[in-house]
């Protein structure tokens, strides 16, 4: 919407300044008409001197005859005078012929060529918006009527919306739709999650500089979002992640869970294109069933990521699951996405089978409350930075205050005195520090 006001205002703003271009150019050809016509005039009494006296006898009439009728006074006028006056009409008709085809005037297609530029793009953002904004309408649609049954089947409210206890046959609308090119899917009531909330991140489709432009650097895609906060009867804590390859280095940054608790863990029976990372090995080979992996190895091209974790880095809640998916450009393959989504869920219900082992159950407790504490000590000690640094820059405002207050000459004094303080600590800090290199 914004990028559309600034097209228009910009169009209109450009039509006004090139409006009164035109308008100028017209009084600078009507100041370019007279002045030729005066040189013109001149030219022709330098040639011919006879001209000359015949302009001065008609100026003398005009003088002479200011206020009289012409006719009334026609018979005192001489030939040579009528002549004079006649071949003087003739010239000026020529000279404003000439003068007229001197400077033409330019055709339309010049003179509003900018105007129809900006109009026609104008046009083609229109057209781009509501293509686009259509085209992501009906992708949606499409991804909705092949998963809702499924999603019907398996839980007990589906929609966006509250549901009314009056009327029971009350449907409430499938996709919530938060941008042109964002919507939100929701479904909830089944065992082992408390929701899942899918988000369908489409390309901006109805932007026409990002589709146009931004393409060519960073290419967007269609993307679907899982997100499932895990109920179980007994929280697991462990932290599991299959990541693609290109995507572990980028990961492992983003997250700390993956940083601090995870190792990389090897599963031949799994493709050589993603890379497993969890806490402990059991818990792997336990959730990674034949059935998962199958899944995972026959529609690979889809699958970014696939996160569970007990440590709140994506979601509000203690455990969750993330899945990261690409969406194919033919709607006819939304088939393959429904089996990916029957495999996500049959990893929900086989993490809620685990039996975490005792062993690795203190241990996963242990590295937790390093971990908290570790990060209790970071956040306290910036904390304590910030206040003193709060402090010093009081302290220093109020020595600057007292110094405005001196005389010139002890302001000096002072000033002298803290930049030798200032060197002597430099000069301790220079030998502590060779002395340690040194080993002395």
């Amino acid at each position: 919407k914004r990028s559309l006001l600034f097209l228009f205002l910009g169009a209109l703003l450009v039509s006004y300044t090139v409006t009164c271009d035109d308008y100028s150019d017209e009084e600078f050809d009507d100041d370019v008409d007279e002045d030729s016509r005066n040189e013109d005039l001149e030219d022709d009494t330098s040639k011919d001197p006879t001209k000359s006296e015949d302009n001065t006898d008609e100026k003398k009439l005009e003088d002479s005859n200011d206020g009289l009728d012409p006719e009334e006074f026609e018979e005192d006028l001489t030939t040579p005078q009528k002549e004079a006056l006649d071949k003087n009409v003739t010239k000026e008709i020529v000279y404003t012929w000439d003068n007229i085809h001197r400077h033409p005037t330019k055709p339309w297609t010049e003179k509003w060529l900018l105007e129809m530029f900006l109009g026609s793009a104008l046009v083609l953002y229109l057209f781009v918006f509501i293509s686009g904004k259509r085209t992501n309408q009906n992708l949606a649609i499409e991804w909705v009527k092949v998963h809702m049954s499924y999603f019907e089947k398996n839980f007990e409210f589906v929609g966006a919306g509250k549901m009314d206890e009056k009327n029971p046959h009350y449907r409430p609308r499938a996709l919530d739709q938060t941008s042109y090119n964002t919507f939100n899917f929701y479904a909830s009531g089944r065992a082992n999650c408390l929701y899942s909330l899918v988000t369908l991140e489409l390309k901006r489709r109805q932007d026409l500089f990002t589709m146009g432009l931004a393409n060519l650097v960073v290419p967007e895609k269609d993307r679907i979002c899982f997100e499932i906060p895990l109920n179980y009867q007994e929280p697991i804590p462990c932290v599991f992640a299959i990541l693609r390859n290109k995507f572990v280095k980028k990961m492992i940054e983003e997250y700390s869970d993956l940083r601090n608790l995870t190792k990389p863990r090897v599963n031949e029976e799994l493709s050589g294109t993603f890379k497993i990372l969890c806490e402990y090995d059991d818990f792997s080979k336990h959730c990674l069933t034949t059935q998962f992996l199958q899944a995972l190895n026959k529609y690979e091209e889809y699958i970014v990521m696939l996160h569970v974790t007990d440590q709140k880095v994506f979601s509000m809640h203690q455990h969750a699951l993330r899945v990261d998916l690409l969406m194919p450009k033919d709607p006819q393959k939304f088939e393959d996405l429904l089996k990916i989504t029957k495999a996500i869920f049959h990893l929900v219900d086989q993490m809620g089978n685990y039996k975490m082992n005792p062993q690795n159950k203190a241990a996963a407790i242990k590295n937790r409350n390093t971990l908290a504490a570790k990060d209790f000590k970071e956040n306290k000690g910036k904390e304590i930075e910030e206040k003193l640094q709060t402090k010093k820059a009081e302290k220093m405002k109020e020595k600057d205050k007292k110094l405005m207050t001196l005389p010139k000459e002890q302001q000096k004094k002072q000033e002298e005195k803290d930049y030798k303080r200032k060197m002597r600590k430099q000069n301790q800090r220079m030998t502590k520090f060779v002395k340690v290199q040194t080993g002395v």
